[in-house]
């Protein structure tokens, strides 16, 4: 209980009253850490706006209206610190947040206001955080958006040299095997002329044999006939001379 003077009189102030008006505030985020040590945003956002024909920089929950931050892959884990404008028991005051791109559903209520995500995948994020007071009031949320860059081995233009290097890969192999086959076939060639060539000089060798063979043949059959001839001479020798020796 806390008892306060004023110009009205005496004011007592009892801090486990519950209050019957609806508190209203923002969920800020406070910094955002790179590694642990580099710091990507510190402070609040803003948006000047024209009001009355005045400029006035108005603070708002979101970078959305900003370039948001590209970071490089070696910096893919992150530090989120966040508050609330919230002044009554501080301590009660609950957050809960999702990082669109990596969690799938928003994480438990928790009084840590602080959350770190650690190698994070190339893409692009935008966490949200939102805040509850001690009477479960939801105070209006905020995000940040920022984007993680690919390693440099899967960038478009590794992937093209991979491409490149894989193509010229293929084709070596390619041309390893059409020369293997194209050898293999002039061996084959060579083996197959070879043995045309033998069986080439063999057909011949046997046309040779064979017509030996047959002029050998004729040449019997000649002296066949001839001696033939000269039997049937000498048959006829012989009678004349026995009709000679008849005669005498």
């Amino acid at each position: 209980v806390l008892w306060t003077c004023g110009i009205e009189g005496l004011f007592r102030y009892d801090f486990n009253e519950q209050t019957k008006y609806k508190q209203t505030g923002y969920t800020l985020i406070r910094k955002v850490k790179i590694n642990h040590d580099s710091i990507l945003f510190h402070g609040t956002f803003s948006l000047d706006t024209i009001i009355n024909n005045q400029k006035y920089t108005l603070p708002v929950s979101d970078n959305s209206h900003l370039d948001h931050p590209v970071l490089e892959y070696s910096n893919n884990s992150l530090f989120f610190y966040f508050s609330a404008t919230v002044y009554e028991q501080i301590s009660k005051v609950n957050y809960h947040y999702k990082l669109v791109g990596f969690d799938e559903e928003w994480r438990d209520w928790t009084t840590e206001n602080k959350k770190e995500y650690t190698n994070l995948p190339a893409g692009k994020y935008s966490f949200k955080v939102e805040a509850r007071d001690s009477k479960f009031n939801v105070l209006k949320g905020s995000s940040f958006e920022f984007e993680i860059l690919p390693p440099w081995y899967r960038t478009y233009l590794a992937y093209f040299f991979y491409f490149i290097f894989i193509g010229g890969i293929i084709s070596i192999l390619i041309l390893m095997v059409t020369n293997r086959y194209k050898k293999q076939n002039e061996r084959l060639e060579k083996l197959i002329q070879d043995r045309t060539t033998e069986i080439k000089k063999q057909n011949e060798s046997i046309i040779r044999q064979n017509t030996e063979i047959i002029k050998q043949k004729e040449e019997i059959s000649a002296q066949a006939a001839q001696l033939e001839l000269s039997n049937k001479e000498l048959e006829k020798l012989s009678i004349v001379a026995k009709q000679t020796d008849n005669a005498v």
